[in-house]
């Protein structure tokens, strides 16, 4: 199971539900991801290069617009809650490119929720489905491991 080397979806880096998070949630999460708190608009990259396999351009159900990018190898990536998609399925993209802008949107309205982009990022199973759901952060810091200090004071105390 070798993951792409993947890349944040956005500047921002804060977190505001975990993927921890949304699996201890009574009822579980259906759809465990990683939520990034962002302004209605803020511009969201593909997570690594891939071939753009769905796109639910209206506010219906849970997860409002969403788009999602098969990176290969059982490898998927979901983007949930936006507020503009701007690739169509067939489109191949690049990793770092511009797809999509954050939202807050799900079940029928713009701003159903805080706004935030859900991010989901999958080995196998099924689109929208826990299975083979996997924690983006966790995969982050495992490709790219902290170089070691260069002196004794940054180890801090």
């Amino acid at each position: 199971m070798v993951a792409p080397e993947f890349i944040r979806p956005m500047k921002l880096t804060k977190i505001s539900d975990s993927f921890e998070e949304h699996k201890d949630r009574k009822p579980t999460s259906a759809n465990p991801g990683t939520d990034y708190p962002a302004p209605v608009g803020t511009n969201v990259v593909a997570v690594a290069s891939g071939r753009v396999v769905m796109v639910k351009p209206n506010t219906s159900g849970a997860a409002g617009r969403v788009a999602m990018v098969d990176h290969g190898h059982g490898w998927f990536s979901e983007y949930l809650h936006l507020s503009r998609v701007l690739v169509r399925p067939g489109d191949r993209v690049k990793q770092g490119q511009h797809i999509a802008e954050s939202g807050a949107s799900g079940f029928g309205r713009e701003n159903f929720y805080g706004a935030h982009l859900h991010l989901t990022v999958r080995h196998g199973g099924r689109f929208l489905g826990a299975t083979g759901n996997r924690d983006f952060e966790v995969l982050l810091k495992a490709q790219k491991p902290k170089p070691a200090p260069k002196k004794v004071e940054d180890l801090g105390s």
